[in-house]
Order: structure tokens, then C-alpha cells, then sequence
């Protein structure tokens, strides 16, 4: 799937990046920047400016061949999106994003995330946008063959987890325990950087 067509609109330009090995190209180099930029803005007051660069590294993490990252990513730039008071651009991120989960088998734990942002929308006043995602949400879902009513189970950690910190401490992106990858009970990977992050009792 390649997210630069399917999205388009012009949302995102071929940045001067290079070649690079996806394995290098969240480091030190401009992509990391970039990232460590974008959450700098979201948690500083400036979503529109973060959803922007959100938006870019989606897009290159999908040239890279990194697609759950990229899906992850593009539900993050639907976040600032709709931080940024447009409610339409943030929709449009959370579909694709779910879009790209559901394929890779990550539907039901991209499906939670985007109904928290139906939610989200609905307290903010977009009644008509939460409607439209949801009914994407349900969409999507049926036709994965997942059960929306499993979005309403509870979300708890595996038994013996850690807790993490607010923030990745390489990126900065928020860490949250019910969308990290766990690498064993007292681990977890950043899902934007990719740095393992230790838990504590």
C-alpha cells in the first residue's frame, strides 16, 4: 500500500532525506528531529504546526517500509489535526491510519485509539465529523471481521507490566500502555521512534 497515492491531496512532499535503511532512519538524523519537533509542538501549544510534520514522517515512514509505524503515526497527525480545530483533516488521518492497522492485524488496538477520538470530537463540538468516523470505524471493522463491541472491553495491561513514563525519553512522544508494543513485562517500544523504553515497578 503506498500511503502518498492513496492519501493524496498533496499532504506530503518527497523531503530530501535520501536513501536510508528504515532501520536508520528515525536516529539523529532529520526524521528524528523531525519527530522530536513535532511532539515538542503538541505538548508546547502548536498542534497545526506538529499534525504537519506528523503528516511528512507518516508518509516517509511508508517510503521506508515501515507501515505500522506510518499508521501510527497518521492517527498521531489526526490527534494534532484535531487539536488544531480541523475536525475534517483529523478524519481523514484516522481512517487511513485505521485503514493500514486493520491490514497489518492491528485493527482492534487502532480501532480503540480512533474511538477515543470519536469521543474526543464529540467533546469538542464535531458531532458531524464524530459521526462520519464512526461510521468509517464500523465500516472498516465489519468488514475486517472484527467485533466492534470489543472496543468496549476494558483496555488493561498484561499482568506484571510496569509503569512507563509520560513521555518516550529520546522522542518525546507520549507513551501510552495500551498502544505500545511490550517487549517483555518491564519493556516497551516507543511506537514512533522506536527506542525501548524500561517500565518501573
Amino acid at each position: 500500500m503506498r500511503l502518498a497515492r492513496r492519501w493524496g491531496g498533496g499532504w506530503f512532499r518527497r523531503g530530501p532525506f535520501g536513501p536510508a535503511a528504515a532501520g536508520d532512519v528515525w536516529g539523529m538524523g532529520r526524521p528524528g528531529q523531525m519527530l522530536q519537533q513535532a511532539n515538542a509542538l503538541m505538548t508546547s501549544g502548536h498542534p497545526d504546526q506538529a499534525a504537519r510534520l506528523y503528516d511528512q514522517l507518516a508518509q516517509l515512514a511508508e517510503a521506508h517500509a515501515l507501515p505500522q509505524r506510518a499508521a501510527r503515526l497518521a492517527i498521531q497527525a489526526a490527534r494534532a489535526w484535531l487539536a488544531a480545530g480541523d475536525a475534517a483533516a483529523a478524519v481523514q488521518r484516522a481512517e487511513r491510519g485505521l485503514e493500514v492497522a486493520i491490514g497489518l492485524g492491528y485493527g482492534l488496538r487502532a480501532g480503540r485509539i480512533v474511538s477515543g477520538l470519536v469521543a474526543e470530537m464529540r467533546v469538542r463540538g464535531y458531532a458531524q465529523a464524530a459521526d462520519e468516523l464512526s461510521r468509517d470505524l464500523q465500516a472498516q471493522l465489519s468488514q475486517a471481521g472484527i467485533d466492534a463491541a470489543a472496543l468496549e472491553q476494558p483496555r488493561l495491561s498484561a499482568p506484571g507490566h510496569g509503569s512507563l513514563p509520560a513521555h518516550c525519553p529520546a522522542c518525546g512522544a507520549p507513551l501510552r500502555p495500551n498502544e505500545v508494543d511490550w517487549v517483555d513485562a518491564t519493556s516497551a517500544e516507543c511506537p514512533y521512534c522506536g527506542t525501548i523504553v524500561k517500565a518501573t515497578a
